[in-house]
């Protein structure tokens, strides 16, 4: 198989091209998985989206973490009102 992208050859294993970084599409990424069969390997490519599709890439937050925004979101509003104050004492002085 050769690269959509660059035409260089494709690796054996992967689903990435070593010259130019392009990812095979799904119908070369099936081409490799027959041809890994017929071999009787052992690796077989699967696209990004179903192996990472399967792990969870978030966690839901703890409390603390809302709580860490919440102080955040404070600080700053106290820090404008400041400024705020601050600007009409200027003004009006």
């Amino acid at each position: 198989m050769i690269c959509r992208k660059c035409g260089s050859a494709l690796p054996s294993e992967g689903f990435v091209c070593k010259r130019c970084g392009a990812m095979m599409n799904e119908d070369q990424i099936k081409e490799q998985n027959a041809y890994m069969k017929e071999n009787k390997t052992k690796y077989q490519t699967k696209l990004v989206s179903e192996e990472y599709g399967k792990h969870k890439l978030f966690q839901a937050r703890d409390k603390e973490s809302n709580t860490n925004k919440l102080m955040g979101l404070v600080v700053v509003l106290g820090v404008l009102l400041f400024i705020i104050i601050i600007a009409i004492v200027v003004y009006l002085g």
